[in-house]
């Protein structure tokens, strides 16, 4: 039971990824991602410190216990992770902050922190010595990411729309707009301005969360509808993308008009007042989940586009 009433939609986070050349080894796990200067993503403390990614390339769930995370070629046993499991083909985020947690359930922290100036991290095998990846990273710029193609090679990552973007809320009172609020020609004028995230809390934990608050939708409907614009100046690099979210209790997510991404338990049908049909783990709102969209570069387009958020609470007072 939910003890405060709360809601949180569209802490977003979008990026592309651009392709450039280098070969990467094969391997069931890979550091994917990294970002060595964040100022976006917050850990548990509030704290914004940098992060690895891991990636699950099998189709089985794999164990980490004993493996060793470092970016010390002489001290290879830098980090050990726990007895954490990775889902297939999916991904783990450990904070590079050099507080040294290493608890089962709760965020993991290394021992160490990433320098924003390039180096090396190694993904180590539990005897100690034998690396299975390395991710040899250039001087990144604030917030910009560097990982892996899945298809083996390497990328250089920049973020289309960053936590606290500019966004416009609306709180149906009808289905008299269909889909038609989702397409990047909508007149959103009217709407409630802000920034993201979007929700609401009338306890504590998300409020620092909340760019946007739309507490009125509180006993009124469980569904609000977001806008966030955004704008390119080209699309022709663009080789991959991921749609970044932390939410409660469940969004879909379009892009010029075409459904993109969902997250949560939704109804088999969603209207303009649906709601979320189970609660979310409260405490995996406050971490970023990423959605792969890649497969819908194609609807990006040169000026202005619109990522739209249709955010479903799990009931009009929950």
């Amino acid at each position: 039971m939910k003890v405060s009433l709360r809601y949180l939609i569209a802490c977003i986070c979008l990026i592309m990824c651009v392709a450039v050349c280098h070969q990467a080894k094969a391997n069931s796990v890979y550091i994917s991602e990294l970002v060595a200067d964040n100022s976006s993503y917050t850990d548990e403390d509030g704290d914004t410190p940098d992060w690895i990614e891991l990636y699950n390339h099998t189709d089985q769930t794999l164990s980490l216990e004993g493996y060793y995370l470092s970016d010390d070629a002489s001290d290879l046993t830098q980090w050990r992770i726990p007895a954490v499991n990775i889902s297939p083909n999916d991904f783990l985020i450990i904070y590079a902050s050099n507080k040294d947690r290493a608890v089962v359930g709760n965020n993991l922290h290394t021992n160490f922190k990433l320098s924003s100036g390039g180096e090396s991290v190694y993904l180590v095998d539990p005897d100690g010595m034998t690396i299975l990846h390395t991710l040899t990273y250039p001087a990144l710029t604030e917030n910009e990411a560097y990982g892996l193609i899945m298809n083996g090679g390497s990328q250089n990552t920049s973020i289309l729309l960053d936590s606290g973007a500019s966004a416009k809320a609306l709180i149906p009172t009808s289905g008299s707009l269909g889909t038609s609020w989702t397409l990047e020609t909508f007149n959103d004028n009217s709407w409630l301005n802000g920034t993201t995230g979007i929700g609401y809390e009338n306890g504590s934990g998300f409020q620092n969360l909340i760019g946007l608050d739309v507490i009125a939708m509180r006993g009124v409907n469980a569904s609000v509808y977001i806008r966030v614009p955004f704008t390119l100046s080209s699309i022709s690099s663009i080789s991959s993308m991921t749609l970044k979210m932390k939410y409660d209790d469940a969004f879909v997510a379009y892009l010029n008009g075409t459904q993109v991404a969902s997250g949560g338990s939704l109804p088999n049908t969603i209207t303009w007042n649906s709601g979320a049909t189970q609660w979310i783990n409260e405490p995996d709102a406050y971490i970023f989940q990423p959605f792969d969209i890649s497969n819908y570069t194609t609807e990006l387009q040169v000026g202005d586009n619109v990522l739209a958020i249709h955010g479903l609470n799990n009931g009009t007072t929950s």
